[in-house]
């Protein structure tokens, strides 16, 4: 996915991809504050059924991560040796002894895991922002229709003497109609003064 082409600005959009971020994060915390006491002790990774799931799950929540424009990568402390990128990558990592986070001379790194946990988290705060502005922008947009699509039917109302609320349902559709076309008809003409067509 590439970050910097231009997002669906919907509130939804932004929701399902935290939605995506969330369902992997507390999992995944869960899973490796069991397992990494054994790996970090030299014991071999289980390939078990949670585990395949929580790779589903990262590649999710790793296009998520990418979406909210946070970047990830991790190469082994103090080596030239390959540089992971993205969260399904980097996830597991812990289970490789070249990216356990202690350097040579007994330095702490960050572990893969907790690199993981800071980029979910960061992500997961941008998405929420994003979400939150979407929603403002959509509101904004609502009551500026409102406003422009519903003057000629409040124009027609006071021309007309009409109240709304004492209209019989079959006069109400009438009139929505005839505020529909005045409705096109101004749309129609502002197209036409702005030149749109």
């Amino acid at each position: 996915m590439n970050v910097f082409q231009k997002q669906p600005r919907s509130p939804r959009y932004w929701r399902e991809q935290r939605a995506a971020v969330l369902s992997f994060r507390q999992p995944y915390a869960d899973y490796v504050s069991r397992v990494v006491t054994d790996i970090y002790a030299g014991k071999p990774p289980v390939l078990d059924a949670e585990r395949q799931q929580l790779v589903r799950l990262s590649t999710a929540a790793g296009a998520a991560v990418e979406a909210a424009g946070v970047r990830i990568a991790m190469g082994p402390p103090g080596g030239n040796q390959l540089t992971l990128f993205g969260v399904a990558p980097i996830a597991f990592a812990y289970e490789n002894k070249l990216y356990r986070g202690v350097s040579p001379f007994g330095y702490h790194y960050s572990t893969p895991y907790e690199t993981v946990l800071d980029a979910l988290d960061q992500a997961d705060a941008i998405l929420l922002r994003r979400e939150e502005e979407s929603k403002r922008l959509l509101r904004r947009l609502d009551r500026g229709f409102r406003l422009v699509l519903g003057f000629p039917a409040y124009l027609a109302s006071i021309i007309f003497g009409l109240d709304l609320r004492s209209l019989s349902e079959n006069r109400a559709h009438g009139l929505w109609f005839l505020s529909v076309l005045a409705d096109g008809a101004t749309l129609f003409g502002f197209g036409k003064l702005v030149g749109w067509w």
